[in-house]
């Protein structure tokens, strides 16, 4: 039970810290956090799946060039969150 427990809360906390503040997550938290549980606006209406939060396209551009200053764009340059325009 511990294997399936430790993710869940893990995921249920980046989520709570997100939706609190979600400007100094994408600044702050771990990259791989990020990748993994945030994605661009859709234009659809349907939420994604309950894992992944939704950033705005503020939280976006953030978080994009927080990727290039730290000279990783092109590493993570396929990734939902750095192929948004």
């Amino acid at each position: 039970t511990y294997v399936f427990w430790h993710p869940f809360i893990y995921i249920c906390a980046f989520h709570a810290l997100f939706e609190s503040n979600p400007e100094d997550v994408v600044k702050y938290c771990n990259l791989d956090a990020i990748l993994q549980l945030v994605r661009p606006p859709s234009k659809s209406d349907r939420k994604t799946n309950y894992f992944t939060v939704t950033a705005t396209e503020e939280q976006v551009k953030i978080f994009q060039g927080r990727i290039k200053s730290e000279g990783q764009d092109e590493m993570y340059a396929a990734h939902p969150l750095l192929e948004f325009k």
